[in-house]
Formats: structure tokens, C-alpha cells, sequence
């Protein structure tokens, strides 16, 4: 089952406009005739977070038993199959898909061949929902639930007339009791950053525009505000959008007395180790999106919102990650939320002690390598993956750092990640770096050796992690690059984003005398 669960998290995260165009030659049964017509998104759940913007303009036309998914990632492909019902369980149904490959776009990427197995539901004759196991080809969801495997769709069926999505929505700002309110804050995110005090910081809004004197702003259809807020009035909103709902162009908030909940994060491990929590950063995930952020070096932070259930996601650069619920009291207005107690990763307990051996390694790309006979050299180790875009585009920087100091005493090693568990050989891994090589990285090969592990993700909930040598040193994103002393002793994380900070960094290291 390679990619099955790439193909529908780039499903859900990237492809454009749907249409699903029939067999006619095939009388299909009357569940499939009852999904003839246009449908609408209404909303997209994976892993129980709303992708509904990635989907933002898609249109689904369904007709009899044939399906072809146009500008599918990219305007010129499209991909096809058969959506087939079971004729004794009337809720199943399986998606067959056909073959789609990406490498003549520059990705390397293909999407094979596959059957995916889901259960449907009309609501109405305007509504329906949709549950399809991503992952398995073997296993059918038996609820209507998104989790880590399945993704639920929930459908609306468009409006007689429509032909696609308006270019862009005004939207009318009012007060509870009907106001327009002038000079409200229409933005897409807010966000709040600081070193030390909390207090000393300022929020900060993105994609901004200011209501007019009837109350009206306009934003095109793709970038629509998802929070309002007057600073003056101390009134906030954060409206559930959906595609169904904007399909005439207009869009009415109202709205609603702030409340300030402030908060904390703790470790208990670092404490004990006498380290500080470090930066540490909190989404706030309103109906389903996230909307703002505050970030500190010292744990603390603050939001402000109406009444109404939201998501903390709390996480750190040296700690886990946690999800809490918050729930908000009408006329409330503030609110202190328990500190959230959050694991230290690995990494960070293992900074100033012997870097781990590399375990569970499928194969190399280059020379095997030992940490232990790298001792008398700084050691630059850099986790990444050929499906990571932002470790593709950095490995040029890691090229020239190995080329002008591997002589003088820097060795670079990497780990290479595969989440989909294949790469286990160099050859391999060329296939899929062949693109890059040719591309972005201009002609060369991997200069230095690196491991190749799987990225099999463990546990669940808090206790999630990637498995093996990643999880031994605390790795949750990519890139992640770990600096080693001549003794072997893990440093810190290293930033090399910047080839010339990276450099005169590394100048400085070399310049120290070995102890």
C-alpha cells in the first residue's frame, strides 16, 4: 500500500477543483444515481484536524460510476477510477483508483494503483457524509469519525445555478444588537511573540484589512479572515466558514465580549534537571483552524476569544507536544487555564551527555558510520527526509559546509527518514533524490553518509513519537540538525539555514582547542 497515505494527505492538503464524470454505458444503482449532481465541501477531518482550506475550491460533480479528479496537485493531471457500492451493505463503498505518476512535473511522487474502502451516508437529499480508511486497503471504518487513518468528508449539495465559487466575499461586521461596526480588525491570524515578559509583547495580525463605515470589508474567496476583532469595543469573533455557506458572495459576523484566559506551560523533567523550559509556543484552534499563536522563552501565555470550545496545542523546542480542551462562559471575561504539563524530548535530556548510536538502520547511503570513531571532530547530524521540501531546499547549505570543512574537522552524517518505510538502500534513495539532483541541488550527490532508518510513529496521543533512532534523540520536525563535541557530547540543536552564520559559527568551533 505505498503512498495510500500520501495520496490523501495531499489530497486534502493541495488538489484543486473535482469533478467525477460517468460511465454512461454502465446503469449504475440507485444509491450512486441518488449522488448525481454538484457537491460542496463542507468539511474535511483527518487525524481529527479541519483541512476544510485545503479544499477550499473544490467542486465534486458526480454522475453514475466513473470518476476523474481534474487539476489534481497540478493543473495538467487528473486522477481517475471507480467508486463502486456493495449491493448488500448499501453504506460501503471503494474507491478504485488508477495509477497517477508526478515525475513529469519535477516530483517525485507516484500514486499507485489502489482500492480504498469507506462507508457513505445521505442525510438528505442535499447532505452527505463520507468515512474512507486511507491507510489499510484491507480495513473499513465502522464509525463516523475521523481519526489517524480515516478521513471524513460531510458534503453539501450545491444550490441550483452553480457554476463555481465567487471571486470575493464582502463581509458585513456587526455588533450583537445589529450595528455595523467601523473599524474592526478583519485578519486571517494573530499572533503574539516575546523574550521575557509577556506583558511586554504586542499582538500582531496577518492578512489585515479594517471594516468600513457600513461594517464592510472585502477579501477574495481564497483568503478570507477566519477572526474579527474590535480593540476598542473589546468584542471578537471567529465565524465557522464553510464553502456552502459563501456561495452567494456574502458573509455576516457578529460580534462578542472578549475574555482574556492566560496560561502556562511546565516541565517537570527539565525542572529537575535544572534547565529552563526554553521557547515554548501555543496554538489557539478555533472551529476546527487555528487562528493565533503566542510564543515565550519563559512558558507563559495569552489569547483573547469569545465564548466557546477551542484547542490548546502546546509544544516547546526541547518538549512534546499537548492538546487540551478550553471551554469559554458567555460574559466571561477572564480566565486562568491549569499550567500544561508537557514531557522534555529526549534531545533535551540528553544535551552535554554521549551522543546515542544510530539503531534499527535499514541500510546506508555511503560509508557506515560510527559515532564513537568520529570522536576528535565536531559532528553536524542532520535528520531529514526526500519528502521533506524544506530539507530538500537546505541540503545545498550542508553540501558547501562539508566541502569547505571536512578537511579541517567537521563531519556531517545524516539520518534519513522514510515515513513510508522503503528506502533501505542507497539505490534507493538515489531514485528518489534523482529530481533534486538534477534540480535544486545542482548535479551533486549526497557528499556525506547517511543512515536510513523508518520513520514508524509509536504510541498515540502525547506518548506519540517516531520510532528508533529519531525517537532516541527526541526528533518530532524536519529538518532537525544535532552538533556534537570532539568528545562525543551532544551540544545543541544547529542551525544552518543561514551559510553565513552557519560558517562563521562553525569557524569559531574549530578555533577552540580540543579539550
Amino acid at each position: 500500500m505505498k503512498y495510500i497515505h500520501l495520496i490523501f494527505c495531499l489530497l486534502v492538503a493541495s488538489f484543486g477543483q473535482v469533478q467525477l464524470y460517468a460511465n454512461e454505458a454502465d446503469p449504475s444503482p440507485l444509491e450512486q444515481r441518488k449522488l448525481d449532481g454538484k457537491w460542496l465541501f463542507e468539511s474535511a477531518l483527518l487525524r481529527q484536524q479541519d483541512r476544510l482550506d485545503q479544499v477550499w475550491s473544490s467542486v465534486i460533480s458526480i454522475s453514475s460510476d466513473s470518476f476523474t479528479i481534474s487539476n489534481f496537485l497540478d493543473p495538467s493531471k487528473e486522477l481517475k477510477g471507480k467508486i463502486r457500492f456493495d449491493e448488500k451493505e448499501k453504506e460501503h463503498l471503494d474507491i478504485e483508483l488508477e495509477e497517477l505518476d508526478f515525475s513529469s512535473i519535477g516530483e517525485p511522487v507516484k500514486i499507485e494503483a489502489a482500492t480504498l474502502k469507506g462507508i457513505m451516508k445521505l442525510e438528505s437529499e442535499d447532505a452527505m457524509t463520507i468515512a474512507m480508511n486511507i491507510v489499510s486497503s484491507d480495513e473499513r471504518p465502522t464509525k463516523w469519525e475521523s481519526t489517524d487513518s480515516v478521513l471524513l468528508l460531510r458534503l453539501r449539495r450545491s444550490p441550483k445555478g452553480f457554476k463555481e465559487y465567487p471571486k470575493e466575499i464582502t463581509i458585513t461586521v456587526e455588533t450583537a444588537d445589529g450595528k455595523p461596526v467601523e473599524g474592526a480588525i478583519a485578519a486571517r491570524f494573530q499572533s503574539k511573540r516575546s523574550v521575557g515578559n509577556q506583558a511586554d509583547a504586542t499582538r500582531q495580525y496577518f492578512q489585515e484589512k479594517r471594516t468600513d463605515a457600513a461594517g464592510e470589508v472585502a477579501f477574495p474567496y481564497q483568503q478570507l479572515p477566519r477572526l474579527f476583532i474590535d480593540e476598542a469595543l473589546q468584542q471578537i469573533a471567529f465565524p465557522k466558514l464553510s464553502p456552502p455557506s459563501l456561495v452567494d458572495g456574502k458573509l455576516k459576523v457578529t460580534l462578542a465580549p472578549q475574555c482574556h484566559v492566560r496560561g502556562s506551560i511546565v516541565c517537570e523533567e527539565l525542572s529537575k534537571a535544572n534547565q529552563p523550559i526554553g521557547w515554548t509556543n501555543v496554538y489557539l484552534e478555533a472551529n476546527g483552524e487555528t487562528v493565533a499563536d503566542c510564543s515565550s522563552e519563559n512558558g507563559e501565555f495569552d489569547f483573547l476569544v469569545a465564548a466557546g470550545d477551542y484547542k490548546l496545542q502546546a509544544y516547546g523546542g526541547q518538549l512534546g507536544r499537548r492538546v487540551v480542551k478550553l471551554s469559554v462562559e458567555p460574559n466571561q471575561t477572564e480566565q486562568v487555564v491549569e499550567p500544561i504539563a508537557l514531557k522534555a524530548l529526549g534531545f533535551a535530556l540528553l544535551r552535554g551527555k554521549p551522543a546515542p548510536e544510530f539503531v534499527d538502520v535499514a541500510g546506508w547511503s555511503g560509508e557506515p558510520v560510527k559515532l564513537s570513531g568520529l570522536k576528535g571532530k565536531y559532528v553536524l547530524i542532520d535528520f531529514w527526509g526526500y519528502w521533506c521540501g524544506p530539507c530538500v531546499e537546505a541540503m545545498p547549505i550542508l553540501f558547501e559546509l562539508h566541502e569547505k570543512f571536512s578537511d579541517k574537522g567537521l563531519a556531517i552524517v545524516g539520518v534519513h527518514v522514510d515515513a513510508e518505510g522503503e528506502v533501505d538502500t542507497n539505490e534507493k534513495l538515489s531514485e528518489k533524490t534523482k529530481l533534486f539532483v538534477s534540480g535544486i541541488w545542482q548535479g551533486k550527490e549526497l557528499p556525506f553518509s547517511s543512515a536510513l532508518v523508518s520513520g514508524k510513529v509509536v504510541g498515540g496521543g502525547e506518548n506519540r513519537r517516531i520510532a528508533g533512532t529519531p525517537g532516541i534523540y527526541g526528533i518530532e520536525s524536519f529538518p532537525t540538525t544535532i552538533l556534537i563535541d570532539p568528545s562525543g557530547n551532544i551540544v545543541d540543536k544547529f542551525s544552518f539555514r543561514d551559510l553565513k552564520h552557519a560558517t562563521e559559527r562553525i569557524e569559531q568551533l574549530l578555533q577552540k582547542p580540543i579539550e
